[in-house]
């Protein structure tokens, strides 16, 4: 039969746009921890949706019509407004105060720093100012574009995490861990938590053969899988 159409008298029924609770009301300057947004007539779509603070727009990590949950961006000390809008409309502000973060721990070394976008495996990280509540830990892959990858911790201690790595989309991304309370642990250098999913071909010996086939070859590249299949 099709679409039952609506009387000329009817009202649309409309849920507004609007902020009414954060998790938290205030972070460290340093950013990279996660904020839970609740309210009412979110899209259901996080490309749909646009969240700002400090007057940058935030990665949205997952949304619902009710949820929201971000990665805050670093700011200077002091209030700041978030809201969130779509293509129609704009919500009400509500504050988020970001202030000096206590001391936190530094990233020294991701091992390794590139796997195969289709294995699963392992990577360590080490530093210091970790803690060993794996509560309190979250560490994720995240690139440019807003991508994140959750990595699931099977072993913490300080100085050390052990992850799993998923397998992913090719390309680069930085290693992030968050302390609840605290922020994102910085690298000690710019590149020390890079990491890249990439499988390459580096070389081929010899580059040609017989048309009948049966020329042995020697393929060099990088991440390989180790399983013949």
């Amino acid at each position: 039969m099709g679409i039952v159409p609506y009387g000329s008298g009817v009202v649309p029924f409309n849920f507004p746009l609007k902020l009414t609770s954060l998790n938290i009301t205030s972070g460290g300057t340093n950013g990279g921890y996660g904020l839970h947004l609740v309210g009412t007539g979110f899209p259901m779509n996080l490309n749909d949706a646009n969240i700002t603070i400090c007057g940058v727009t935030a990665t949205i990590t997952a949304i619902d019509n009710t949820n929201a949950y971000i990665i805050v961006p670093p700011c200077t000390t002091g209030s700041q407004s978030i809201s969130i809008s779509t293509a129609t409309q704009n919500s009400n502000s509500l504050q988020f105060t970001y202030q000096v973060p206590t001391p936190i721990g530094i990233i020294y070394k991701v091992t390794p720093q590139s796997y195969n976008p289709s294995l699963k495996g392992i990577m360590e990280i080490t530093g210091i100012g970790f803690g060993n509540d794996t509560n309190a830990i979250r560490v994720d892959l995240a690139n440019a574009t807003g991508k994140v990858y959750r990595m699931r911790i099977l072993t913490l201690i300080d100085g050390y995490i052990k992850v799993g790595i998923p397998g992913g989309l090719a390309g680069k991304f930085k290693v992030q861990v968050n302390k609840i309370g605290v922020g994102e642990i910085m690298p000690n250098t710019s590149t020390c938590n890079d990491f890249t999913y990439e499988l390459v071909i580096n070389s081929v010996t010899p580059s040609s053969g017989s048309y009948n086939g049966g020329t042995l070859i020697h393929i060099q590249g990088i991440n390989f899988s180790p399983a013949l299949d």
